[in-house]
């Protein structure tokens, strides 16, 4: 059997960083200090803090913990951290997601109306980029904008499910 206790991967001291952040300016917002924080968690505050330590092997931040500390900051700056580093861009819907009210068959015609309409800018915006043979940060920008809101057009119609 093998032992993977030296396999442990090193704290993150960038994602420590942003959720100590998170916590302290909850605290400041709310007018209470960090072990109050910490008890909210169920934890003491040396505890807590340990956790946050990159230097601190035997005290690690579990996932539930990480969860409850997003709830109670309602700070999700160090889950986009997490997004990011794995090559993910994390989107907060831009109010509630449009469900249909009426006919669906109208719903999703609209939908789609708004997709082929984004893909049509989107093929403009390279066709742009291609013209000229250089892709400027302003047209990568644009280009990635199109794309990401061409999926969440996409998300909106997985919503409706079956």
């Amino acid at each position: 059997m093998r032992d993977y206790q030296h396999n442990k991967a090193p704290k993150d001291r960038d994602l420590l960083k942003l959720i100590r952040k998170a916590i302290k300016k909850d605290c400041l917002r709310n007018g209470f200090d960090f072990e109050d924080f910490a008890n909210e968690l169920g934890l003491s505050a040396g505890t807590l803090d340990n956790k946050l330590k990159p230097s601190c092997d035997v005290n690690v931040l579990s996932l539930d913990e990480f969860i409850h500390i997003l709830d109670i900051t309602a700070d999700y700056e160090p889950l986009e951290y997490i997004a990011r580093r794995y090559g993910f861009r994390l989107c907060r819907p831009e109010g509630e997601i449009e469900k249909p009210t009426g006919d669906l068959l109208d719903y999703l015609t609209q939908k789609v109306f708004q997709i082929v309409d984004e893909m049509g800018k989107l093929a403009q915006k390279t066709r742009e980029a291609v013209r000229d043979g250089e892709l400027s940060d302003q047209e990568r920008k644009e280009i990635v904008d199109l794309a990401f809101h061409l999926r969440k057009l996409a998300a909106e119609l997985e919503q409706i499910g079956p």
